[in-house]
């Protein structure tokens, strides 16, 4: 499994914004993943918070979230970002 693949499987399995939940196919993430995974291969040392701020930017350009929505949503990325530096 590649580093995109990686990504689209753990962003399926946390779900946040419960798309799966409710029926979508379990590569609804993959443009999330694909923007992750090129902006961490851009990233000069992406540690635990420089992955974190990766997350956050692209999950509100995605989605459209404005910075209450996303701060919301910090525990599930606090959560999402700890599973993939600890695997």
């Amino acid at each position: 499994m590649n580093r995109v693949q990686h990504l689209q499987h753990v962003l399926a399995e946390f779900d946040i914004e419960g798309l799966i939940a409710i029926g979508a196919p379990q590569d609804e993430y993959s443009p999330e993943a694909q923007r992750i995974d090129e902006l961490i291969g851009k990233a000069e040392y992406p540690d635990r918070p420089t992955l974190k701020n990766i997350v956050i930017r692209v999950w509100g350009d995605m989605f459209g979230l404005d910075e209450s929505d996303l701060q919301l949503r910090d525990a599930e990325f606090e959560k999402l970002v700890q599973h993939l530096t600890d695997n």
